[in-house]
């Protein structure tokens, strides 16, 4: 008997949403500059290990995030024009910031030598 693939991947990935820790990390950053608070605004937020099992705070265990004036995202999570089927960074757009809450993107700072956006305020 032969197991497609997409099978034994499903299989493997349901086992380990209850034995793998998960975490957060940004490869390719970004600068994200909150516009509307201090300088040294500071808020500790948790995140949960196993965000699959529910009260996963409680049961698994989290980690901390700290939640900051600047901080950074994922390159990839930005565009410097949006599609409706885009759900990252671009002008004027609301995106979600996983366990921290929303922001509307208010300005991006483009490489005048790149074309690339170096910063996002929000």
């Amino acid at each position: 008997m032969i197991v497609p693939f997409h099978l034994l991947e499903y299989c493997i990935r349901k086992d380990l949403n209850f034995k793998a820790k998960r975490t957060m990390g940004v490869i390719n950053p970004i600068k994200l500059i909150l516009t509307n608070v201090s300088d040294d605004f500071e808020l500790k937020l948790k995140a949960p290990y196993f965000p699959m099992i529910k009260d996963s705070i409680e049961k698994g265990g989290y980690y901390e995030i700290s939640l900051k004036k600047e901080i950074w995202v994922e390159k990839d999570d930005v565009r410097k024009e949006d599609h409706p089927k885009f759900f990252g960074f671009a002008p004027n757009k609301i995106v979600g910031l996983k366990y921290a809450g929303i922001v509307k993107v208010e300005e991006m700072i483009i490489d005048k030598e790149t074309g690339e956006v170096k910063e996002i305020h929000a």
